[in-house]
């Protein structure tokens, strides 16, 4: 693996949470509640997992992919939800978590909040790498497989997650259908977006 400043989520305080709580988040978004705790990433969404911003740019593709073949950049975000209150002085909570792919040249940068060691304050880790072709595959089939969605509940508790889709002629914002019963204006709700993340933060390991 090659990069100037490679990260490894492993060594980060209680990321291995957000992998062992995947799959019990999915059967509790169908039951329309849930919660997920530990650290993910975003720069988007309020504390009761609503979500923030205006929403889409651009209009959704008409149908099938949504991750055209010309994509020049993937930002996925985490944010919020009900999780452990964050010590005095921290600038995050340990749900936030930003991931940016830079394509072709497969870079993955991110900016992951991350709990003390020492009982201190929580603060925001910056890692950067370059992908081999191994460890984008799954990413790629992942967002592959994100499709839009027709969920009108809702569940509780659940960090917001955003993908937004970059290509040369349109960027495009997408949101985790898991709060889709607010169906707030200009947003376009799809589902996905968790394999997405778990994708990035595995990278094929």
């Amino acid at each position: 693996m090659s990069g100037a400043a490679c990260f490894n989520e492993g060594m980060i305080s209680r990321a291995p949470l957000f992998l062992s709580f995947l799959a019990a988040l999915v059967g509790l978004a169908a039951a329309c509640s849930g919660s997920v705790s530990g650290p993910l990433g975003a720069d988007g969404g309020g504390a009761d997992g609503g979500g923030g911003g205006d929403g889409s740019i651009t209009d959704a593709p008409a149908g099938g992919d949504l991750f055209p073949a010309d994509t020049t950049k993937v930002v996925v975000t985490s944010k919020g939800g009900f999780g452990a209150g964050a010590p005095d002085g921290s600038t995050c909570s340990q749900e936030d978590r930003t991931y940016t792919l830079t394509l072709p040249a497969r870079t993955l940068d991110a900016k992951v909040c991350a709990s003390s060691t020492t009982g201190g304050p929580n603060a925001y880790v910056i890692g950067k790498e370059t992908l081999t072709e191994d460890e984008y595959a799954p990413i790629a089939t992942a967002l592959r497989a994100v499709h839009l969605s027709t969920e009108a509940a809702c569940g509780a508790d659940k960090p917001a997650e955003t993908l937004t889709i970059t290509t040369p002629s349109a960027e495009t914002r997408y949101d985790d259908d898991f709060y889709s019963c607010n169906k707030e204006p200009g947003r376009i709700y799809v589902k996905g977006i968790d394999e997405v993340l778990n994708a990035v933060i595995t990278r094929g390991k």
